[in-house]
């Protein structure tokens, strides 16, 4: 249910086209569980496909074990590792996908290029026909430039991986002292699966909107979903699958940090961002906001920090099935 719109919008497709495509839910954490997984497939499933990481809450998924899953049962499997090539490890290998994707500008190469991983003896059908290049799945000219861009990048991503690591979690402990700094503010997503650049924090009584238009007139970029869902006028889909409120939805933001950011700068942010807040609750009336219900965050575990070591059995949705 948390999926990147390029992987919803082709299902939703072949929907269209008479296909059954089936949705699988995820905890409050907006972690998928593999069991759930196991229980969605029907005897004429062909494709899984579950994202590695997910590009709001930076939440990552079990991918190895539903890949096993996938593999007892005959099911080719895809992963769309956008946001977690050169963030974390990714082993196509070791973790046993048949097709998995990703893209240059995610590792700070050129925009415009992307590449598909496709395990051997995996047969696919052409994307463009009428040439033979790129082994005949997608006739046309090669982007040479962004291709030998997308290489150096990838190159540089991995050599200084360790490196990039640690600086971009130093980072994100930076911004997670806005927990500290200021009362309500809820991590959304896992603590303990997650990205180490990117995370989404609930400040509880403040429209999102309005923190991120003040930070920005300071020169400060965040965002309140991702840059796919830019310019809509409805709370994160990615939210309300995890079981959030409209509420609570709409009092999230998501910062997502590079490895060209420094410390200073982020203390920058963290010091302008609870000034805004603070601000914010001052003038701000709750009716402004709308009613926090059961599905706001800091309903669920009040006086403590989202994310530790709590257990998800209390998930969201659960399957959710669409037949077109």
């Amino acid at each position: 249910m948390i999926e990147h719109p390029a992987v919803h919008q082709p299902f939703a497709h072949l929907e269209s086209l008479g296909y059954r495509a089936t949705y699988v839910g995820v905890s409050r954490r907006g972690r998928v569980d593999p069991g759930e997984v196991a229980a969605a497939i029907g005897p004429d499933t062909r494709l899984i496909s579950v994202m590695m990481a997910n590009n709001e809450v930076g939440t990552v998924q079990p991918i190895a074990e539903i890949a096993r899953i996938a593999r007892e049962r005959g099911i080719l499997f895809h992963v769309d590792a956008v946001q977690a090539v050169g963030k974390v490890p990714v082993d196509v290998h070791a973790l046993g996908v048949d097709l998995l994707t990703f893209t240059a500008h995610k590792l700070h190469g050129p925009k415009g290029c992307g590449a598909l991983y496709v395990r051997d003896g995996v047969t696919l059908e052409p994307l463009v026909r009428g040439g033979k290049q790129e082994h005949g799945l997608r006739g046309g000219t090669e982007n040479a430039a962004g291709i030998v861009g997308f290489g150096k990048a990838a190159e540089v991503a991995r050599r200084d991986f360790a490196a990039n690591t640690a600086h971009l979690l130093a980072l994100r402990e930076a911004v997670l002292q806005l927990r500290d700094r200021l009362p309500r503010v809820i991590l959304n997503g896992d603590a303990e699966h997650c990205l180490p650049h990117l995370l989404n924090l609930c400040f509880v009584d403040i429209d999102g909107l309005d923190i991120q238009a003040n930070l920005s007139l300071r020169g400060i970029c965040i965002s309140v979903a991702s840059a796919c869902a830019s310019g809509a006028l409805t709370p994160s889909y990615v939210l309300k699958a995890m079981g959030i409120s409209d509420t609570a939805a709409w009092a999230s933001v998501r910062f997502s940090l590079g490895r060209g950011n420094t410390l200073d700068q982020v203390e920058t942010v963290v010091e302008q961002t609870a000034e805004i807040v603070e601000d914010l609750r001052w003038t701000t009336s709750p009716e402004d906001i709308g009613e926090c219900d059961e599905n706001c965050p800091c309903l669920w575990e009040p006086e403590r920090k989202l994310g530790t070591d709590a257990d998800d059995s209390d998930r969201a949705d659960p399957v959710a099935d669409r037949v077109s």
